[in-house]
C-alpha cells in the first residue's frame, strides 16, 4: 500500500468509504484538506455525518497528522422560505435561529460543517439547510472536531520538538 502523506479531496460526500480511506493511511497521513466537501443524512442509502469521521480519525490516533482543515468556513444558516412552506414550518425555523444566534454569542469560536443533500432526479446537489441547523444546535460536529483538533495540535508541537532534538 503506497504511503500517503497528504490528501486534498474537494466536492466529495463524507461517506464510510472515505472514512476508511482516511483511517487506513492515518500511519502515514500528514495532512488532510476537506474543500467544499459535506455531510449528507437525506436522500442517501447510509446517512453520514462530519463528527463520525472526526471520531474515527481520533479512535485512529494518527500520530503524524499535523495539518487538518475543512473549508469552508462560513455556512448560511438562513434560507429562503419557499411558497409551499406552511407558517408552521417558517415559525419553527425563525425559532431554531433564535436559539442559533444565542449559541453564536456564548460558544467561542464556534464552527459549523456543510450538509447538503442529493437530488436524485436532476443529479443536482442542494444546500441542506435543516440540517445545517440541527448539526450546529446538537453540536456533536464541533464538539468532536475540537478532540481532533487537540490531537492534531499535539502532534503539531511534538514534531516541532523532536525536530530541534540533537541526538
Amino acid at each position: 500500500m503506497p504511503l500517503i502523506k497528504s490528501v486534498v479531496l474537494q466536492n466529495i460526500i463524507i461517506c464510510p468509504e472515505l472514512v476508511d480511506f482516511c483511517v487506513g493511511h492515518s500511519h502515514t497521513l500528514e495532512s488532510i484538506s476537506f474543500l467544499e466537501c459535506f455531510g449528507c443524512v437525506s436522500e442517501t442509502d447510509r446517512p453520514y455525518h462530519w463528527h463520525e469521521l472526526f471520531n474515527a480519525l481520533l479512535n485512529a490516533k494518527p500520530r503524524r497528522l499535523r495539518q487538518f482543515e475543512v473549508m469552508p468556513f462560513d455556512i448560511p444558516l438562513e434560507n429562503e422560505f419557499w411558497l409551499e412552506e406552511t407558517p408552521e414550518k417558517i415559525r419553527k425555523t425563525r425559532e431554531l435561529l433564535g436559539k442559533i444566534r444565542e449559541l453564536l454569542g456564548t460558544e467561542p469560536n464556534p464552527r459549523l460543517f456543510a450538509y447538503k443533500w442529493l437530488d436524485r432526479k436532476y443529479g443536482a446537489v442542494r444546500r441542506d439547510d435543516d440540517e445545517n441547523r440541527r448539526a450546529f444546535l446538537k453540536g456533536q460536529d464541533h464538539a468532536s472536531y475540537l478532540k481532533l483538533m487537540d490531537l492534531i495540535n499535539t502532534n503539531a508541537t511534538e514534531h516541532r520538538g523532536s525536530a530541534r532534538t540533537i541526538p
